[in-house]
This record gives structure tokens, C-alpha cells and sequence, in this order.
């Protein structure tokens, strides 16, 4: 909103002021949240926007907790059926002559081996980890939401 021509930022007041009544209309009819926000104070903006500030990621390459465990389930997955000769291999298996490899071929029998997602310690782990950091992000954002609002509300009466 501030970027936005015809507004601007009253640093004594600490709100928001608009240069007109028809660019505040403009503007809350391409934003229907904003309605009530004109004239508003805004006593910890600074502090708010020191925090949080340009830091935030937006848009389609955001990379949230979910996309890491996806990711993270997708990666560990890549690769775990395969097919493998069983018995034991020497490094010096690979220069044996072709009588020897087509012998060990004809006696050995593929494997195949499949892990199942949830068998895997390591990304049940990270999946719980996501779970409770993005509890505990979204737990925290309310707190400070709330705490936002009840010091401006503060401010508000005491002016």
C-alpha cells in the first residue's frame, strides 16, 4: 500500500495517509481487506517491518517445510528399486574374462529390493521435524499477530 501512488507514510503518526478520497476508493475496491484500514495507526510498523521485511518469499518458488519433506521423501525414493546381482562382488571382479562373467551371470539370481517410504528412518524423522516446526511457526505468527493488535489497540487509547 505504501508504494502506491497517492500514499505515503506519516512517521509522526506512524499510519498510512492517502492524498485523496478517490485514491483510497481506487484502492479498496481492488482490495476488499483494506476497507477499514484507512487513518489507522501503526505504532510498531518499524519494528514489525525490521523483523519480518523484505525477508518474506513469495510466489511460485517459495520453498516451504512441506516442499522440503516432499522433496526429501521424493529424493530418498529415487533409485530404491533396482536390480542386482546377488553374491558377493570384488573390486577385481570387473577384469575377470568373459567365461568367468558369464559363469558368475548364469549363477547368480536378480534381486530386486523395494523400501517402503515409511520404512525409512530418516525421512520419518524430517517429516515429523516439518510437522511440529510449522506448528510451532504458525502458533508463533498468531502470538505476534495478536500481540500486534492489542499494542496498537494500547496506543490507540492512550491518544
Amino acid at each position: 500500500m505504501i508504494n502506491t501512488s497517492g500514499f505515503g507514510w506519516n512517521d509522526v503518526r506512524k499510519c498510512v495517509e492517502v492524498d485523496s478520497n478517490e485514491a483510497w476508493h481506487s484502492y479498496v475496491q481492488h482490495h476488499k481487506q483494506a476497507e477499514g484500514w484507512r487513518d489507522k495507526l501503526f505504532p510498531l510498523y518499524e519494528r514489525i517491518a525490521n523483523i519480518f521485511g523484505k525477508d518474506r518469499a513469495t510466489g511460485k518458488t517459495t520453498y516451504t517445510p512441506e516442499n522440503l519433506a516432499t522433496d526429501l521423501k521424493e529424493d530418498n525414493n529415487f533409485g530404491n528399486k533396482f536390480e542386482m546381482p546377488a553374491g558377493n562382488f570384488s573390486p577385481m571382479s570387473v577384469n575377470q574374462t568373459d567365461s568367468n562373467q558369464q559363469m558368475n551371470q548364469a549363477s547368480s539370481q536378480l534381486v530386486s529390493r523395494k523400501r517402503s517410504k515409511s520404512e525409512d528412518p530418516i525421512v520419518r524423522s524430517m517429516d515429523r521435524f516439518t510437522n511440529v516446526m510449522k506448528d510451532a511457526i504458525d502458533k508463533t505468527t498468531d502470538t505476534l499477530d495478536k500481540m500486534c493488535q492489542l499494542l496498537a489497540k494500547s496506543k490507540m487509547n492512550e491518544n
